[in-house]
C-alpha cells in the first residue's frame, strides 16, 4: 500500500515537473517574442525618426536656398535702382 502511494506521488511529481518544464518553455518562448517585438518597434521608431529628420533637412535646405536666391535678387534690384 505504501509503495503504491509512493509510486503515485512520484508519478504525480513527474507530471508536475513535465508540466512545469512545458510552462517554462512556453514562457521563455513568449518572452523572446516580446523582446523581438520590442526591438522591431524600436527599429520602426528609429526609421520613422530618420525619415522625418531627412524630410525636415530637405525643407530646411530648400528654404535656405530660397533665402539666398531672394538675397541675391534683392541685391540686384537695389543695384538697378541706384
Amino acid at each position: 500500500m505504501q509503495q503504491d502511494l509512493d509510486a503515485n506521488l512520484k508519478a504525480q511529481e513527474e507530471l508536475w515537473k513535465q508540466e512545469f518544464e512545458e510552462l517554462k518553455s512556453e514562457y521563455d518562448k513568449k518572452m523572446q517574442e516580446i523582446i523581438q517585438l520590442n526591438r522591431q518597434a524600436q527599429q520602426d521608431k528609429e526609421q520613422k525618426w530618420r525619415e522625418e529628420k531627412q524630410h525636415l533637412q530637405h525643407q530646411l535646405d530648400f528654404t535656405q536656398q530660397q533665402i539666398e536666391e531672394n538675397r541675391k535678387m534683392h541685391k540686384q534690384l537695389m543695384a538697378a535702382l541706384q
